[in-house]
């Protein structure tokens, strides 16, 4: 109830005294549900009231076979459709009970929709059509596309899609990105049956614009993990004990999802250092609450931490400890063979004059943008696409010059220098 509206206040203070008054009678029992426990106003989970809690987890991929049985049972499968729900327990990671009905109930309508047409008044069809009707693999592959877990509804997670492919150079960062991981989402057997215990969290350090960013989220396709992107600025409240309530439901929630990535930008900014000027009281309570979060993180259970920064030395160290971002990665500026690669990346799929090569215009420019990072190669060659298309004819593509990369070149590094 706190913050909470006058009305809402004497609701809480209403079914507190019910509840309380529950105790003098017999054959009654109270049961609630919510989905965010922190939520509820702690004088109700107190001692007489609500004083069971039942966690209901997500279930397991056994269970989400279960699931998937059950409300496939009625429905026509074909054999291979069957076949596949083994292979669709899987994958379904994060995906509850509602979510795997909503599944199958569209698996039915697509395969509806494949015999009957889109527009299609299916109960005009005759009895024999409709049972000459098998839902088959093809049906349920369109139905995972198109319905998303309930936990995933939250703004918050996200699929990514960066492929390695779409990063140049970085290779030493990038193979010790996918071992540490690893680690955490594939390798439990191997670590737990050692009783090497890993670090959670992973950081991820170097100048601004040399792709720690995109580094998470590819490690995330890689590993087919759900990924929740956390802003540092932006996890900060005015409200008293808002800031350290987020944080918490965010490692709830990526506990629901699992395999699961979460990605601190700007670790820096939400644990800075204690002690400092610029710690307020509030910064000091993320912090612990952050330590105690990561202290909490059982050993590959199907969840990794990453944080990136620019700033190493202004972090807290309790939070560089083993035990939580034990793990540390630097990510440089791009030497020249790098830059090449990563140019290549952004200039694959261009039009070229005819006399031109791209590997030669790559080589050219890679030569003129030392001490440039990843970022900024992205945007000149976003420039020079740009410039290229500002033509009179439209209709037909222009082809991309050296001209128009230099031109592009000269404007990033006036900006550059510019205060």
């Amino acid at each position: 109830s706190e913050g909470g509206s006058p009305t809402t206040m004497r609701m809480v203070s209403q079914l507190l005294a019910s509840l309380d008054g529950l105790q003098k009678m017999e054959g009654v029992i109270v049961i609630g549900t919510t989905n965010r426990l922190d939520s509820v106003d702690p004088a109700t989970r107190r001692p007489g009231r609500f004083d069971r809690e039942i966690f209901f987890a997500p279930p397991d991929s056994a269970g989400r076979l279960e699931i998937l049985r059950i409300h496939s049972r009625a429905m026509p499968l074909s054999e291979e459709a069957f076949a596949y729900l083994d292979e669709l327990a899987q994958m379904l990671h994060g995906f509850v009970g509602a979510d795997l009905m909503e599944l199958c109930r569209e698996a039915g309508l697509n395969a509806l929709r494949r015999k009957f047409g889109s527009g299609a008044g299916y109960a005009s069809f005759p009895q024999a059509a409709l049972e000459e009707l098998t839902v088959e693999k093809a049906d349920l592959e369109r139905a995972v596309a198109k319905v998303t877990p309930s936990a995933m509804r939250e703004v918050l997670v996200t699929v990514p899609d960066v492929r390695w492919d779409d990063i140049g150079g970085l290779n030493e960062a990038k193979e010790e990105l996918k071992e540490l991981v690893g680690v955490s989402l594939r390798r439990a057997g191997t670590f737990a049956a050692s009783k090497i215990k890993p670090s959670p969290g992973i950081l991820l350090y170097g100048p601004p614009g040399s792709g720690k960013s995109l580094l998470a989220q590819a490690v995330a396709r890689e590993f087919q993990a759900n990924f929740i992107l956390v802003k540092g600025p932006e996890i900060f409240s005015k409200w008293l004990g808002e800031s350290e309530a987020e944080l918490r439901y965010i490692f709830q929630l990526a506990h629901r999802v699992v395999p699961c990535i979460i990605l601190f930008e700007q670790i820096d900014t939400i644990a800075p250092r204690r002690g400092r000027d610029i710690g307020v009281q509030a910064s000091e309570r993320v912090v612990s609450q952050l330590l105690a979060e990561m202290d909490s993180i059982q050993p590959m259970s199907g969840m990794a931490v990453l944080g990136t920064t620019n700033r190493f030395d202004l972090i807290d160290p309790a939070l560089l400890q083993a035990r939580r971002f034990g793990a540390h990665i630097l990510v440089p500026l791009p030497d020249e063979l790098q830059r090449r690669q990563i140019l290549s990346v952004h200039l694959r799929d261009v039009f070229l004059e005819e006399k031109a090569s791209l590997e030669e215009l790559v080589q050219r420019l890679a030569a003129d943008t030392e001490g440039f990072s990843g970022a900024e190669l992205e945007s000149i060659c976003h420039r020079a696409k740009m410039q290229a298309l500002r033509g009179d004819n439209l209709e037909k593509p222009v082809p991309l010059t050296l001209e128009h990369l230099s031109e592009a070149l000269t404007r990033i590094k006036r900006s550059r220098i510019a205060p």
